[in-house]
């Protein structure tokens, strides 16, 4: 039997930080904050997804990140508050970051409680669901710098297949952590 699927992709907002230089010689350390347990794939789609290029990346684990939040709740306070915060495009226009929202302070906790990460790469929206034949998805993630608190990207992907039920779903949430690797190699890794 073969399986035909049609996947229809619509750009999304991107913003990348025009003056933002990432300085550190060595490969840094990405801390990709996990989804809410019921939503979309589970912590190792992202660990395999990030976890092909070593020598350009470190991902810390995203199972003890999930353990670390679970047991902190200063810290899960501060993620929801950069997952709530909305930029405006004038404020896009200034390059804002963490300092504003959270303080240098709360920016060292943060930094020390996500594992000594240089990075953080966090999900704003993530929403995968199935309906006429169709599954949609959306996911919007944020990257940023964890020593100067600097928003490095924003983008967004909306995507739909062709199918539903369990299979549909299987295929966007992989196709999402795919579209949003490929944001972080093209907007980070490759501007470096």
């Amino acid at each position: 039997m073969l399986l035909a699927c049609v996947l229809a992709a619509c750009g999304g907002d991107l913003y990348v930080n025009p003056s933002y230089r990432y300085l550190r010689s060595a490969p840094p350390r990405l801390a990709i904050i996990p989804l809410p347990l019921n939503l979309g794939p589970g912590d190792a789609s992202f660990t395999e997804s990030f976890s092909d290029a070593p020598q350009r990346v470190t991902v810390v684990p995203v199972e003890g990140l999930r353990r670390t939040m679970g047991s902190d709740a200063l810290l899960t306070d501060t993620l929801n508050r950069i997952v709530k915060r909305e930029y405006t495009k004038s404020e896009l226009k200034e390059s804002p970051g963490l300092m504003d929202l959270v303080g240098s302070t709360e920016l060292l906790r943060l930094r020390d409680r996500l594992a000594a990460a240089d990075l953080m790469l966090v999900p704003v929206d993530f929403d995968v669901r199935s309906a006429v034949g169709h599954t949609f998805g959306l996911a919007r993630f944020r990257l940023f710098d964890l020593h100067s608190g600097s928003l490095i990207y924003e983008n967004s992907t909306k995507l739909n297949v062709n199918l539903t039920g369990d299979q549909g779903v299987l295929l966007m949430n992989h196709l999402l952590v795919g579209y949003v690797r490929s944001d972080f190699d093209r907007h980070f890794l490759k501007a470096r």
